[in-house]
């Protein structure tokens, strides 16, 4: 009897936690994307730090500047930018679904 009991439990356990989330509306999935350039003659930059503050989210471009943030729930966002010997650059961006940015940083 006790064998059938922790069965029975077992398997009552096991499905509340299948099926948790199941009617749940799922989230609508958006990204971001871009180029970090310098402001005065046009250069992709690389290894400049990328950042959504609401979510602490870092990236850093690659060698031809870009980046990207994928899987962000749609909203808006703070996107920061920071290198060495270049002004903070911050920026309001509203996520609808891709969205691709080319940002301009002046040097210090």
């Amino acid at each position: 009897m006790k064998k059938f009991v922790a069965i029975i439990a077992i398997v009552f356990i096991s499905s509340s936690i299948l099926f948790a989330g199941v009617d749940k509306a799922p989230v609508a999935k958006a990204s971001v994307n871009g180029v970090i350039v310098d402001k005065a003659t046009g250069e992709a930059l690389a290894g400049v730090k990328v950042s959504i503050e609401e979510i602490n989210k870092v990236v850093y471009t690659d060698l031809d500047g870009n980046f990207e943030f994928e899987s962000l729930s749609t909203g808006t966002y703070n996107i920061k930018t920071d290198l060495i010997s270049y002004e903070d650059n911050k920026m309001k961006v509203d996520v609808e679904a891709t969205t691709s940015l080319k940002i301009e940083v002046k040097s210090e």
